[in-house]
């Protein structure tokens, strides 16, 4: 089973079309790296995943469930998430401290 999964995504700002027909799976428990240029729109893709824009067409699903129209707070809450270039860590708290915050965030986890 697959924990994300694009199908046909694709978003244009006016004439510019930025991701076009993106499809791809991602098994549960496997990383994908997402690499290309400036430009490329790797930051459109990882917004549109995040709910941060929406696609123009196509499907997302996570963890088996369409998120496509999903607002961007209720991916949190299904444990959809994503880290920023620029880190903005707790400066008075431990590192694993600040992972535990991130990951126990969305979905209400417990420490354990």
């Amino acid at each position: 089973m697959s924990i994300l999964s694009l199908k046909s995504v694709s978003k244009s700002f006016g004439a510019l079309k930025v991701t076009d027909d993106v499809t791809f799976d991602v098994p549960e428990g496997q990383a994908l790296g997402i690499i290309g240029p400036n430009g490329a729109g790797k930051s459109t893709l990882f917004n549109l995943i995040t709910g941060n824009l929406m696609a123009d067409a196509g499907r997302i699903e996570f963890d088996g469930g369409d998120v496509t129209r999903v607002p961007a707070m209720k991916r949190v809450a299904a444990g959809v998430g994503r880290s920023f270039q620029i880190p903005q860590p707790f400066e008075k708290l431990t590192v694993f401290e600040n992972l535990l915050v991130a990951a126990t965030h969305g979905r209400a986890a417990s420490e354990a």
